[in-house]
C-alpha cells in the first residue's frame, strides 16, 4: 500500500495525473485509514477537477489527524478553501 502511495505522489509531482489517480486507488483499496495518503489523493483529485471527491478525501485527511504534516496539513485546509468547502 505504502510503494501504491509513493507511486502516486510521484507522478502527480511529474504531471501524470491519469496514473497517479490509478496508483491511488490501488494505495487504498484495503480500507487503510492513513492522513497522508488521503491528502495524497485528494491534491490528485482536485487537479483533476473531481472537486466532490477530493474535498471528501481532503477532509478525511483531516478528520484521521488534523496534524498530520507540518508541511501538508495546511495545504489540505487551504486546498479546501479554494475548493469553496472551508472558510
Amino acid at each position: 500500500m505504502r510503494t501504491a502511495d509513493i507511486l502516486a505522489w510521484t507522478l502527480f509531482q511529474t504531471g501524470d495525473d491519469r496514473d497517479a489517480e490509478a496508483a491511488s486507488r490501488q494505495a487504498l483499496r484495503l480500507g487503510t485509514q492513513d492522513a497522508t495518503m488521503f491528502f495524497h489523493r485528494g491534491m490528485i483529485e482536485a487537479r483533476l477537477g473531481q472537486t466532490a471527491a477530493a474535498i471528501g478525501d481532503l477532509h478525511q485527511a483531516l478528520y484521521i489527524n488534523p496534524y498530520f504534516s507540518l508541511l501538508w496539513a495546511p495545504v489540505a485546509r487551504n486546498t479546501l478553501i479554494s475548493l469553496g468547502a472551508m472558510s
